[in-house]
């Protein structure tokens, strides 16, 4: 008996912190944005908002908590968006490691928003708009 593909799932929640299914290059592109927007914001605002504005924010004991809070829930989202729009053009997620590497990070960035991925259903579940295999 197969295993029912699961229903392509376009919520906030799941898109930035699951890490099952697929994800299409709208969701991908939006939401990969999203983490970005939000370091510059909080970084911005604790900039702000700081006792000593002289002082820069890596430099003060809850700055460096901020930053290192932000950075990990940051590298979280991007894996997690990352490793669905691998699924859904059905790549290995390892694919994410070169995205490390300097100037192949350019390329993967460019595979993963301009590529289209795979139109029907494949082993990470269904694209996006689709309820069955039907």
């Amino acid at each position: 008996m197969e295993k029912a593909l699961p229903a392509y799932n376009s919520s906030w929640r799941h898109i930035l912190f699951g890490f099952e299914g697929r994800c299409n290059r709208r969701d991908y592109c939006f939401k990969y944005c999203l983490p970005l927007i939000l370091f510059i914001v909080a970084v911005i605002t604790y900039k702000i908002n700081a006792p000593r504005p002289e002082v820069p924010i890596h430099e003060t004991p809850i700055g460096k908590v901020v930053l290192l809070f932000l950075q990990l829930l940051t590298t979280w989202m991007f894996i997690a968006v990352g490793k669905k729009r691998c699924q859904d053009m059905e790549k290995s997620p390892g694919f994410l490691v070169y995205s490390v590497v300097p100037i192949f990070n350019i390329y993967c960035l460019c595979v993963l928003a301009f590529k289209s991925g795979t139109p029907g259903p494949n082993k990470y579940g269904l694209p996006y708009g689709k309820t069955s295999t039907e």
